[in-house]
């Protein structure tokens, strides 16, 4: 559904027409025309926006996006390739091309490509700033073009034997994760009652790019305080809707008190860091079981009702308890 949704949005956007100014979230078209695969259209739409920038209407053949005083045009092309004539810089992880007016990276089988002004071919307008180009090309890279469930598989033998060497987490440590492109897991050996996996760096305040794989931080921990340096929340209870990651939330929020695999719990959303600490951004299940308390965070993401189902799946992957 989501994926049609963003479909629409770029077919209504760059049909031209009255339809292309009615209903909210609808840029304009400033000249009909059709965008040759519309899926790619609304994929580099909704990228756009996850980077935190503006379109602001489209060509027919490309999105008019403004990022602070930019003002450009972009683009995707099939394929790999793109301006080759030099290096414009490197960020967000992948070599920018630029053939002296125009930008060009690959991601995820494309070429996104920027000109300056309202056109492709415009000698007008002005080129975002790297910092603002930085979040596009992350956002390229990270956003699926496809949505895919998620994909939950074999917690690495490595990470499993190392999670279950500590005997105070050895009992919930979760036998099945979110897909790990890389990973690297903490703290030191010695310091008892914490575990934790974290792989790639967040992409604060765009919670649609930290969407497994592109970042899969979990941490575990024996009872609160090793990790949980915020007050617990008693209530009252907050929906667990899509959306909720984008406000402000200097508290923590209490989600629910689910009952999964058998452990009878509480949920609750950190605030970010720095006030969430390591727990920044993450949902939080909280639980008792033989006796001794437990904590297993997941750094969520946007659409939040994803993230709960894969914390859920993963406290679904521990040897099934009694509900107390």
């Amino acid at each position: 559904m989501r994926a049609l949704a963003l479909l629409a949005v770029a077919v209504l956007a760059c049909a031209g027409g009255a339809a292309a100014g009615e209903g909210r979230g609808k840029p304009p078209c400033e000249r009909p025309g059709t965008w040759v695969r519309p899926a790619e259209a609304a994929w580099l739409h909704e990228a756009v926006r996850a980077a935190g920038y503006r379109v602001a209407g489209c060509t027919g053949s490309a999105w008019v996006v403004t990022a602070g005083r930019a003002r450009f045009t972009a683009w995707t092309t099939a394929g790999a390739g793109g301006s080759s004539d030099r290096t414009y810089a490197r960020l967000g992880g992948v070599a920018i091309r630029t053939d002296g007016t125009r930008l060009a990276w690959p991601a995820q089988g494309l070429t996104v490509w920027l000109a300056p002004g309202d056109t492709d071919h415009a000698a007008t307008g002005a080129l975002p700033g790297r910092t603002a180009l930085a979040w596009l090309a992350v956002a390229t890279r990270r956003l699926p073009r496809v949505y895919r469930p998620i994909r939950l598989v074999p917690t690495p033998a490595a990470i499993l034997d190392r999670c279950r060497s500590d005997p105070l987490v050895r009992a919930a440590c979760p036998t099945r994760l979110p897909e790990l492109r890389r990973w690297q897991v903490y703290p030191r050996p010695g310091v008892p009652g914490v575990f934790g996996v974290e792989p790639g760096a967040e992409a604060p305040e765009r919670p649609e790019l930290n969407r497994p794989p592109a970042l899969v931080h979990v941490e575990l921990a024996r009872g609160l305080r090793p990790t949980v340096a915020w007050p617990w929340p008693d209530g009252p209870l907050v929906r667990a809707r899509d959306g909720l990651l984008r406000r402000q939330r200097p508290q923590p929020l209490l989600l629910g008190r689910p009952s999964w695999n058998g452990r009878h719990g509480e949920l609750a959303l950190a605030p970010a860091f720095p006030a969430g600490g390591s727990q920044g951004n993450h949902l939080v299940f909280r639980w008792r079981q033989g006796g001794a308390e437990y904590v297993l965070g997941l750094h969520a993401w946007e659409p939040l009702s994803e993230a709960v189902a894969t914390l859920r799946r993963m406290v679904g992957s521990l040897p099934a308890a009694r509900a107390k």
